[in-house]
């Protein structure tokens, strides 16, 4: 009790980068007390109609009342972590890819922390 989830996606596989669960996600998110949402990654093939919206997402989100926010990078994402999450808080990242190296990132920065 007293501890927060931070819940971090990275909208990068073909389908995530796709509308198809555009609003399931809001349920998906349901437990979660923070959620930080990465601009889908690389949507230039994909037609325009058919791209999964991070901001419709947030918008989403929040008439849920839920906390969530949209972050162009990973560098942004971090620096809000390191920002508000407390050494007894949870920390969930998901992605199928590298997430521009976030994992790492994050823990050399908590570690100076």
């Amino acid at each position: 009790e007293g501890r927060k989830v931070f819940s971090v996606f990275e909208p990068r596989s073909a389908t995530s980068r796709r509308k198809v669960f555009q609003k399931e996600y809001v349920a998906a998110f349901n437990e979660a007390h923070d959620i930080l949402i990465a601009k889908a990654f690389d949507q230039g093939k994909i037609n325009e109609d058919d791209r999964f919206s991070t901001a419709d997402l947030v918008a989403d989100l929040v008439q849920a009342q839920k906390t969530a926010h949209e972050f162009d990078g990973v560098d942004s994402i971090i620096s809000y972590l390191i920002k508000n999450a407390k050494p007894t808080d949870v920390i969930l990242i998901m992605s199928n890819g590298g997430f521009d190296g976030i994992y790492t990132k994050l823990i050399e920065q908590l570690k100076t922390k």
